[in-house]
């Protein structure tokens, strides 16, 4: 009796799972941009009049 292991592997891939994963939500809280009221990263703000921007959404 041979089996090669790529039909056994095969085999089990093949199978419906019901595994679902879960969403991915991230963890990390950043502070929002005055303007468009979404996450402000350090690579991307500009803090204007004691508030943070992006780098886009501020214009002078």
């Amino acid at each position: 009796m041979t089996t090669n292991k790529n039909d056994y592997q095969s085999s089990i891939w093949n199978e419906q799972s019901p595994y679902k994963p879960a969403q991915w939500r991230s963890t990390i809280t950043a502070p929002l941009c005055a303007l468009c009221n979404k996450a402000v990263f350090p690579a991307e703000e500009v803090i204007g009049a004691g508030q943070k921007y992006h780098k886009l959404c501020l214009k002078c």
